[in-house]
């Protein structure tokens, strides 16, 4: 253990409690409550052997809760590789799977063939889908067409449509104000 005497708690202000009320979030904040911030240094408390020790029950803890998503997520791992294995020795499979693919793709709506990566998607290497990608480009390409449209309809709106808006927006925020607070 450390010799030093424990750290003092901090009261310092976070960057929302000094923010003037209308800066950046484009509405009023009518009253927020300082809480104070109390700062530790575990240094001061717990030796790094107690600190390791702490993490390792901790992961042991995460291991045994959590233990049927990391199981899972291991065998489908493996089994994605056995697969690949078996469609690069197979020209056969290979080519029921195009057909099959190329069957689903023409009759599907499905929202998976329009998803970005997740996660583990990124940590074992894998993108957004294809149709994903393809969307967000043909979206960035049409950028000029949207943001034309936009500009005519924020033109063509009118005091009492800016009033509406500005009315819902307000009641809006005051009803969510009043939820939380309850």
């Amino acid at each position: 253990m450390n010799s030093e005497p424990p750290s003092t708690a901090t009261n310092s202000p976070t960057p929302l409690d000094t923010a003037s009320p209308t800066q950046s979030w484009g509405f009023f904040i009518a009253h927020r409550k300082k809480k104070p911030v109390t700062t530790i240094d575990i240094h001061d408390y717990l030796t790094k052997d107690d600190i390791a020790d702490l993490v390792r029950e901790q992961a042991r803890a995460q291991l045994k809760t959590d233990h049927e998503r990391l199981l899972s997520n291991a065998v489908y791992e493996v089994v994605q590789d056995i697969i690949s294995e078996m469609f690069e020795t197979d020209p056969t499979l290979r080519d029921g799977l195009e057909k099959e693919v190329k069957r689903v793709i023409a009759d599907s709506t499905n929202f998976n063939l329009f998803q970005r990566a997740d996660s583990w998607s990124k940590r074992v290497g894998r993108g957004d889908t294809v149709g994903q990608q393809i969307l967000d480009r043909a979206v960035k390409d049409s950028e000029p067409a949207i943001r034309a449209i936009v500009t005519r309809t924020i033109t063509d709106l009118g005091y009492r449509d800016v009033k509406e808006l500005v009315i819902d927006s307000i009641s809006t925020f005051w009803d969510e104000q009043d939820r939380t607070d309850q």
